[in-house]
C-alpha cells in the first residue's frame, strides 16, 4: 500500500517524469478509508491537469464517483445490475410493462458490444505482433469468441441480481477464474481432472473459441498428452450453461420485481 501511495505522489503534476497516461489495476485494494480518500483526491487533481487515467476496480462507488466514463466487462455485468438497483432504475423498470425477456434481450445486445471491443483489440494486437491464420480462421475465431462470451454476461447479471452489492463482481470474477482452470485454459490438466472439467461452464466455451485452429484438440498433462473435444459436446455444454444462466437471471429478476 505504501508503495502505491508513493508511486502516485511521483506521478503528480509538476513532476517532469510524469507520464501522460496512467493505468491502475485495483489500486485501492487494502487501503483504509483515509488512504483511499487521499489517493483519489490526488488522481482527480492529476486528471484535471490533463493526465489521462485508466483504472480497474471492483468498488462500484469508486467507478461512479471518480470516473468520467465507465466500461463494464461482460462477466462484470453484475456491476451494471448492481448500479441499476442502487440508483432505483430497477424499481422504475418494475413499474413498467417491460418483461424480463425484453430486458434480457436489451442487455444481451449491450453485452455483444462490450464483448466485441476487447476481442477487436486482441485481434489487432495479434495481427501486429505476427499472428498468422487463414482469413476463415480469423473470422470464425472472432465471431466465436464474441458468441461464447455472451452467456457469461448473463452469468454476471444473475450474480448482480443475487447479491446486489460490490461482492457480486468479486464472487463472480473469482468463480470465473476457477471455471477457467477447470476448463484447461491456464495449464494442461490431467485426463482425470478433465473428466470433471467437461461439466464446468467454460469447458465448451474454451473448446469452441479455439475450434477453428485446433479442431477440438487440447493438450493435457498425462498420456496420451492430448484430449479431443467433440463439437457436439462443446455445443451441448455451452447451450446447457447458457440456459442455466438465463433461467437463473429471469427467476431472480422476477423475484426482485415482485417485492
Amino acid at each position: 500500500m505504501l508503495r502505491r501511495r508513493a508511486a502516485t505522489r511521483a506521478f503528480r503534476a509538476g513532476n517532469p517524469a510524469r507520464p501522460d497516461l496512467l493505468i491502475l489495476d485495483e489500486a485501492t485494494t487494502g487501503m483504509d478509508i483515509y488512504a483511499r480518500h487521499e489517493f483519489w483526491h490526488t488522481l482527480r487533481y492529476q486528471a484535471q491537469e490533463g493526465q489521462a487515467i485508466i483504472f480497474a476496480t471492483h468498488y462500484l462507488e469508486e467507478a461512479q464517483r471518480y470516473a468520467d466514463r465507465v466500461v463494464i466487462a461482460a462477466t462484470a455485468a453484475a456491476g451494471g445490475t448492481v448500479v441499476e438497483s442502487r440508483s432505483g432504475w430497477g424499481r422504475q423498470l418494475a413499474l413498467t410493462p417491460t418483461t424480463p425477456g425484453y430486458y434480457l434481450t436489451a442487455q444481451v445486445l449491450s453485452l455483444a458490444l462490450r464483448c466485441t471491443l476487447p476481442v477487436v483489440a486482441v485481434f489487432i494486437a495479434g495481427a501486429l505482433t505476427g499472428a498468422t491464420m487463414t482469413a476463415s480462421a480469423w473470422a470464425a475465431c472472432f465471431f466465436l469468441c464474441i458468441a461464447v462470451s455472451l452467456p457469461f454476461g448473463v452469468y454476471g447479471m444473475a450474480f448482480g441480481e443475487l447479491f446486489r452489492s460490490d461482492s457480486a463482481i468479486t464472487i463472480g470474477s473469482t468463480l470465473i477464474v476457477v471455471f477457467a482452470f477447470a476448463a484447461n485454459m491456464f495449464m494442461p490438466l490431467s485426463a482425470g481432472m478433465l473428466d470433471f472439467g467437461r461439466f464446468t461452464p467454460l469447458y465448451g466455451a474454451n473448446a469452441l473459441a479455439n475450434y477453428p485452429l485446433t479442431d477440438g484438440v487440447q493438450i493435457i498433462s498425462d498420456e496420451p498428452y492430448y484430449h479431443e473435444v467433440a463439437l457436439p459436446n462443446a455445443l451441448a455444454n455451452i447451450a446447457a450453461w447458457a440456459a442455466i444462466f438465463v433461467i437463473t437471471f429471469i427467476l431472480l429478476n422476477r423475484r426482485r420485481k415482485g417485492r
